[in-house]
């Protein structure tokens, strides 16, 4: 009885997971199709078992047949093969039996099972027909394994990463030993119903049960562990090898796990851990982590690894972590030093995370601290990007911040295209997105969409800036193109935009949209430590629509104990306007007085609806302020007749310069109540600014000379 037949001059190409056209004549025998294998054929497959690679060989039509004889008969299969490859060996395993190879030359035999060429053997360039048979009775145990290989003139055998199926029975994979895999097949598989066992090797086949178990067994680099779609509890760490790849099938892959411990005890599902920095080359996608309703600790883990890439997977629902990045920091006598080599080119793009981050303790605003949906600590050249990250959904007192690297020193980060909300401050947890210490240069953070506040610190120990430039970087910080937002600003005067703290040298802050905080820049310097404050370039924001409770509210706040050293601090073209709601207002802008400091310049700026003064600075005995420059502002609308003031200090009379500033003239913009800053036509402020060599407005229009007042140039 003939159940499946080729036949026709139609050249068939096999690629990975296309199936050989059958055609069925009646009276089929209803045997199941293979596992994971879409439309393969009734009783007879030939397809690549690991995915991603072409079979390289193809079938010419001419005479091929599949003949079952009997189900419990006799197989013979007969096809044309091309002229460029030659079958070279196989495994063949029946009645549970352990597989046994054998070589495809011509009349060999192994145990009842023969295998003959019909024409020249193992000759490239030769056309050649192969015939399989099984002189014994089939069973639910028994199917052949057969490996394309190909020749060339030199006679160098080149076996391919793909692999031919004739399938035989009705339970695929109950062999009692593994199938020997190649060793350039690198594509494993787990699966809901596979096994944890020895006996298995992980084919598409033969799949095994837990993602812990695969782990353990692939260590190869360059090998995928592939996810296939269906839930997994995971109870073990996930210790994944070098090289290692796991991969899956988007959101249906789901990790569930249920691996805890306590605060600092690192109890991360997966963990990509070496002693020292080397290439981890290695990526996990397309999966989907789940903490179980806060049961499990934290999501991944990666220490002293290079080029490790996480994308395209959603994290929800882990206790205290979603993702960490450790380089290597350590600490003594309370100094932070960093890797001696920097794991570098990491990155995390087009991830969900969903409620990944504690503050622990709960409630406790001294002792608390909040933890990271993503850590990244002692990092060079990593990219965050395309992500969304969220933490709201716990109550008060208890949400955790989003980007977070606390001991540091990361260098060439950049975060942008990212969009992040982080629940309001609650006078126990800061509203912190991001809070990043010690930063070591060419950070960057930038068009991103942020629902709390980006805070850049340090220890207030430190013997240097907390925020620097090293190496060839040419900033320290540079935030800029974001739009900095939150939704209740009237609760406390702690909801705050963009925060300098502790000390700072070369940051830059430019074109950013800030709105509905208390404090739009906000700059607590230290009480220790570094002691410097320069090289700061503010421009081209837009801070806007700020209020806080009863008169808690400023444009931009400094504040210092003294001892500090400030100098070349530039604040140009920003529109800074309070909200007129009833609430009272302080002021627009303080000037840094913080022990030394000199060249301060303060221009082309728009200052507006300030209960009090649009320019304010506090200094006491001992304090100095030399060269000042405050010119070609717009003062409107604000107190002390629209007169800066200074309080406890007075600049030096030699080197303060105050001039062309319009104070008491509406800046006529298009539509403030709308966010709307642009000029009309008519505005004072067009073509009224002093030139400051900055050359592309808030749109990213050329700035003219003279420019305009504010952060957009007319037209």
């Amino acid at each position: 009885m003939i159940l499946n037949r080729f036949s026709g001059d139609v050249f068939f190409v096999i690629t990975a997971f296309v199936m050989l056209a059958v055609i069925l004549t009646p009276n089929i025998i209803d045997t199941p199709r293979i596992p994971g294998v879409p439309n393969s054929p009734i009783g007879f497959a030939i397809h690549p078992l690991y995915a991603g690679y072409a079979l390289p060989f193809a079938y010419s039509g001419v005479n091929t047949f599949l003949q079952f004889s009997s189900v419990d008969a006799s197989i013979s299969s007969s096809f044309d093969v091309s002229d460029t490859v030659i079958y070279r060996y196989g495994y063949v395993s029946y009645d549970g039996q352990s597989w046994q190879q054998f070589n495809l030359t011509t009349n060999n035999a192994i145990s009842g099972a023969w295998i003959y060429t019909k024409g020249t053997a193992n000759v490239a360039f030769t056309p050649s027909q192969l015939r399989m048979s099984l002189s014994r009775n089939v069973s639910n145990n028994t199917y052949v394994v057969i490996y394309s290989c190909s020749r060339t003139t030199s006679n160098a055998w080149d076996c391919h990463d793909g692999w031919q199926i004739i399938k035989f029975d009705a339970k695929i994979g109950t062999s009692t030993t593994p199938i020997p895999i190649p060793s350039n097949v690198n594509t494993f598989y787990i699966d809901p119903n596979g096994v944890d066992t020895s006996s298995r090797n992980g084919s598409i086949t033969a799949p095994w049960k837990s993602l812990s178990y695969a782990c353990s067994q692939v260590t190869k680099s360059g090998s995928i562990i592939h996810v296939v779609a269906g839930t997994y509890t995971e109870t073990l760490q996930c210790n994944l090898a070098l090289g290692v790849n796991i991969e899956g099938d988007g959101d249906n892959s789901i990790i569930k796990s249920h691996i805890t411990g306590s605060v600092y005890s690192n109890s991360f599902t997966i963990m990509l851990v070496s002693s020292s920095t080397t290439n981890g080359n290695q990526h996990i996608s397309n999966i989907k982590m789940d903490g179980d309703s806060l049961t499990a600790y934290g999501a991944i883990y990666i220490e002293k690894r290079s080029n490790v890439e996480i994308s395209h997977c959603t994290f929800v629902h882990f206790f205290y972590y979603g993702i960490g990045f450790e380089g290597g920091n350590t600490e003594s006598g309370g100094f932070v030093y960093p890797p001696t080599i920097y794991p570098n080119n990491n990155s995390i793009h087009d991830c969900v995370i969903d409620d990944c981050s504690a503050y622990y303790p709960a409630n406790e605003k001294v002792t608390g601290e909040g933890k990271g949906a993503i850590i990244v600590d002692g990092q060079e050249g990593m990219l965050i990007y395309n992500n969304i990250l969220t933490q709201t959904s716990r109550p008060a007192g208890n949400n955790g911040y989003l980007i977070k690297g606390v001991t540091g020193l990361n260098k060439g980060l950049k975060i942008f295209n990212n969009t992040i909300v982080k629940a309001p401050y609650d006078r126990t947890t800061w509203d912190f997105a991001i809070e990043l210490w010690l930063n070591r240069g060419g950070v960057e953070i930038y068009d991103n969409d942020i629902t709390g506040s980006v805070d850049i610190s340090g220890s207030s120990g430190e013997l240097t800036a907390a925020t620097q430039k090293t190496g060839s970087y040419t900033y320290g910080v540079y935030i800029h193109d974001n739009y900095i937002h939150q939704t209740n600003s009237e609760s406390s005067e702690g909801i705050r935009g963009i925060l300098i703290e502790q000390s700072a040298e070369d940051v830059i802050i430019a074109k950013n949209h800030i709105t509905g905080v208390a404090e739009g820049i906000y700059c607590p310097l230290g009480y220790a430590g570094g002691s410097t404050f320069k090289n700061i370039n503010i421009s081209y924001n837009i801070i806007e629509n700020l209020d806080g409770p009863n008169w808690q509210t400023w444009g931009m706040l400094i504040e210092n104990p003294g001892g500090y050293t400030a100098d070349n601090i530039n604040i140009y073209n920003n529109v800074i306007t309070a909200r007129e709601n009833g609430l009272t207002t302080m002021y627009g802008i303080e000037v840094p007085i913080v022990g030394t400091t000199t060249n301060v310049n303060i221009k082309n700026n728009i200052v507006e609806g300030f209960d009090h003064e649009p320019i304010y600075a506090s200094g006491s005995s001992g304090q100095t302020l030399r060269y000042l420059s405050i010119e070609n502002n717009i003062f409107y609308n604000n107190g002390n007749n629209n007169q800066p003031l200074f309080n406890g200090i007075t600049p030096d009379p030699y080197t303060y310069t105050y001039k062309n500033n319009k104070e008491g003239v509406d800046p006529k913009f298009v539509d403030a109540s709308n966010d709307d800053y642009h000029l009309q036509s008519n505005s004072p402020a067009i073509n009224n600014g002093t030139y400051v060599g900055l050359t592309r407005d808030y749109d990213g229009k050329v700035v003219n000379n003279p420019p305009d007042i504010g952060a957009f140039e007319y037209p």
